[in-house]
């Protein structure tokens, strides 16, 4: 009995320190969590590297509208101090009942680079199709950004969705390799693309954010002490510091990483918008193959890229045009640089396009319409793969058939509408200060690796000489960060205006206009130019323009005026009324809506508007003599 006792109280004494050991076990586990639980939560509070929604409401001058955040590329940008922008599309927070709103999603070609400014894919469609559809709201929103790739487009995708778009179009793939987190770019987060699309999930916490940054400084550091280099190297071009790895081999490892990166990618996009039953729209991919030779003719299955080329060119001076536009692509293909989508993307495109029952953006029939024998070159690309103004208006022709047949829009359509994209090219806002600042871009890059040597440095800012005020502007825009093209384009129609120019004005105001459609003095400007310059007629368009941005007493009174001009003069009581409402003292519109009254037989309107002429501005001799002649058709 005595031997039972010891037992008991021996296990009696045992327990607390195995309740000690399991509690110490306890509080060891929950430290490291405690610890991350609260640098969380002191992050959050400290708001530690901001919100980066893709979309945020637009400047307070419109309320109702949202815009892509300027700062969104920092998701995807850590080791640059400088990242691109897209274009800025504004958008209407609640789609209207007649709303069509089609997100564009792609690089820097789908971002109108280097216009970029007013002349962007989206613009150019959202324009052809309002001709189309004038009963439609239509909406084109461009998300594209220069040296993104599938990784972006996918984690854009369901904010995107979110904002109820009747299509998306997409024009991707050139920046597969070196976009960012690429598997050979020197934003990248590994090559798996599991693990790459979970991190982008991860970055809603604060945690990961702090740790990420810190690896890309230590990275960075490391890289300039061993190498001398930097990614912020100030003298080099964005897709020069893009690259990490520059050879990659027609089907090696990395080369087929990109390639399932790239169609793994577009088939997430796709299932994501088919569950919400949003067409996908895919774009056969187009770039130089005739006047860039191989950027690195390294040799690969057993052919040199550089070999190719010339076996290409020969065949094009033989007439076989067929065969040559097959061996470029192929010297393309075999160029272990990777600044052009391989021909497999297009393949990858097209069976997904068959899988899914997508519709093709036929792009590479558009060169037919600038190059010679349909050779894709110089006749419409400024180098490597980037559109000249022509080849992007010849490009929306690619977008616009896929669009109408999708029908997307609507199922029909007035033929004699679709006009043809050179039409809206000769008549659409864009300047010489335009093309100054996209030819200062390209200057810029062709000046950098790999079109020169990696060793040389970029003299191209301190080389560019200006020979007009246009030249000029755009140089300023491009040195000074608190200068833009809408300063640079306001600042170029006065000076038009002092010299007496009134046309060259105008063009400025309607290329302002053009990149900001909502910015109703942008178009209040261009139709003053033209009221100015007594181009009445040419004037009316612009004015309907300043009224769809809301009301406007200038818009009101000068349509009425140039109605009354026309002899349409009950179209002119309409808007004279709208006007008088909004500037009661406004002697030449009393006038004015005096004699529209009297034309359209309401004498007694046309009387008491005298008399109230005569209060403001008694005497007036015209009023005088309208007075008189509406008296003796009274009596």
């Amino acid at each position: 009995m005595k031997k039972n006792k010891k037992k008991k109280s021996a296990v009696v004494q045992t327990a607390p320190k195995a309740q000690g050991k399991i509690a110490f076990w306890i509080i060891l586990f929950l430290l490291p969590v405690l610890f991350f639980v609260l640098l969380e939560t002191a992050l959050r509070l400290a708001d530690y590297d901001g919100d980066l929604p893709l979309f945020i409401p637009a400047s307070a001058d419109y309320p109702d509208y949202l815009q892509i955040n300027p700062e969104v590329s920092k998701r995807y940008f850590i080791r640059q101090k400088k990242t691109p922008q897209a274009p800025v599309d504004l958008f209407l927070k609640q789609k209207p009942a007649n709303g069509v709103r089609i997100f564009m999603m792609g690089g820097s070609s789908m971002a109108g680079y280097p216009y970029s400014f007013n002349v962007t894919p989206s613009k150019i469609l959202q324009r052809r199709l309002q001709d189309i559809f004038p009963e439609k709201n239509i909406e084109v929103i461009n998300t594209a950004m220069t040296a993104i790739n599938s990784y972006t487009l996918l984690d854009f995708t369901e904010e995107i969705l979110a904002q109820k778009p009747d299509a998306l179009v997409i024009y991707a793939g050139h920046n597969e390799y070196y976009g960012a987190l690429g598997a050979a770019s020197t934003e990248s987060f590994g090559s798996i693309r599991t693990l790459v699309n979970l991190s982008l999930s991860l970055r809603n916490y604060k945690t990961f954010l702090l740790l990420r940054d810190i690896l890309a400084r230590v990275s960075t550091a490391m890289q300039h002490v061993t190498t001398g280099s930097s990614v912020n190297d100030p003298n080099a071009t964005l897709m020069a510091r893009m690259v990490g790895e520059q050879k990659i081999p027609l089907r090696s490892a990395l080369y087929e990483l990109g390639k399932n990166q790239f169609a793994g990618n577009l088939r997430d996009i796709i299932d994501k918008a088919q569950a919400k039953g949003v067409p996908v729209i895919l774009s056969e991919l187009i770039s130089n193959i005739r006047d860039q030779k191989p950027f690195l003719p390294i040799d690969s299955e057993g052919e040199n890229a550089e070999q190719v080329f010339a076996a290409a060119q020969m065949l094009e001076k033989q007439g076989e045009i067929a065969k040559a536009r097959e061996q470029y692509e192929k010297a393309k293909d075999l160029d272990g640089l990777r600044f052009r989508a391989p021909e497999e993307f297009n393949t990858i495109i097209y069976k997904l396009a068959e899988e899914y029952g997508l519709q093709i953006a036929k792009s590479k029939k558009t060169v037919a319409d600038l190059c010679e024998n349909g050779l894709a070159g110089d006749c419409y690309f400024l180098e490597h793969l980037h559109p000249t103004i022509d080849g992007f208006f010849a490009l929306s022709d690619a977008f616009l058939d896929a669009v109408l047949e999708s029908k997307i829009v609507a199922d029909s359509w007035v033929a004699a509408r679709v006009k043809p994209w050179r039409e809206f090219r000769e008549n659409w806002g864009v300047t010489e200060l335009d093309l100054a600042y996209a030819n200062y871009r390209i200057a810029f890059l062709k000046a950098g690796w790999p079109f020169k040597p990696n060793a040389a440095p970029n003299q191209m800012t301190i080389d560019f000489q200006t020979t007009t005020k246009a030249e000029s502007l755009a140089v300023q825009t491009w040195r000074d960060a608190n200068y833009n093209r809408e300063h640079a384009h306001v600042d170029l129609a006065q000076y038009y205006v002092a010299k007496g120019d009134l046309m060259a004005a105008f063009r400025e105001y309607r290329a302002l206009a053009y990149f900001a459609p909502h910015n109703q003095t942008a178009w209040q400007k261009a139709a003053q130019m033209l009221i100015d310059n007594k181009s009445y007629n040419e004037a009316v368009p612009y004015l309907f323009e300043v009224l769809k941005c809301g009301e406007s007493a200038f818009a009101d009174k000068w349509l009425g005026q140039i109605y009354l001009m026309k002899n349409q003069n009950r179209r002119a009581l309409g808007y004279l009324e709208n006007a008088i409402e909004k500037l009661p003292q406004d002697t030449q519109l009393l006038y004015n809506l005096a004699g529209a009254y009297a034309l359209n037989g309401k004498y007694d309107q046309c009387l008491q508007t005298l008399d109230t002429l005569d209060k403001i501005l008694p005497g007036h001799p015209d009023a005088l003599q309208l007075r008189q002649q509406v008296s003796k058709l009274i009596k």
